[in-house]
């Protein structure tokens, strides 16, 4: 799902810009700590993000370290 617009998210979200499109990777818009396929996935406030050599995105999110696979999966890897 693509937002055209300021986003009225009440928690944080993994995010991925491109040019002037941002767009939501995993997560919703309810704050918390839940693992599994990126459209029921929750992030309580993600605050780093990085790519590894596998193509998983990890990101810093509050006391935790999270990975979201290409296969679109979220789970908590360290926290």
């Amino acid at each position: 799902k693509e937002d055209q617009g300021a986003s009225t998210a009440t928690a944080p979200l993994a995010t991925r810009m491109n040019r002037n499109t941002v767009s939501t990777i995993a997560g919703t818009r309810a704050k918390g700590h839940q693992d599994g396929e990126r459209t029921v996935a929750q992030f309580f406030n993600p605050t780093g993000v990085a790519v590894d050599e596998d193509g998983n995105i990890i990101v810093a999110d509050d006391t935790c370290i999270r990975k979201i696979t290409p296969q679109d999966h979220v789970s908590t890897v360290a926290g």
